[in-house]
């Protein structure tokens, strides 16, 4: 059997990142936690996921410039990088999409979208 696929959670707060892992309950992933972008470039450089789910206003490093720091080391085919955001302006998503990102999720989450969006991940076959 093939090892489940990993996905990074990055937001720093606590209710949002338990409603994530009550929705990504359905698929057959391993789900890691970061509070800021800063875990979260240490946490994949230690343990790469094969996602993440990356909220924008965090305190040490904001979820942009996570993105930016993950894309000087792997690209949008290595790493896919989801922005889970409050913020619905299109300067957020135009900036979050000139640092990396490979998609751009407000919040309230569109269910259908985000499940859509994990689920490409994680039926990929693996390499």
């Amino acid at each position: 059997m093939a090892n489940p696929k990993h996905i990074l959670i990055v937001d720093d707060i606590e209710t949002n990142r338990h409603l994530m892992k009550e929705l990504l309950g359905v698929f057959d992933c391993r789900l890691s936690f970061a509070e800021d972008g800063k875990q979260a470039v240490l946490s994949v450089a230690e343990d790469r996921p094969d996602l993440i789910l990356m909220d924008i206003a965090m305190p040490v490093m904001d979820g942009i410039a996570a993105t930016r720091e993950l894309r000087t080391r792997w690209d949008s085919d290595t790493l896919p990088i989801i922005i889970v955001t409050a913020y619905q302006e299109d300067d957020y998503e135009r900036e979050a999409r000139q640092a990396g990102c490979n998609d751009f999720l407000t919040k309230p989450v569109d269910m259908g979208r985000l499940v859509s969006v994990v689920a490409e991940v994680v039926n990929a076959p693996t390499a």
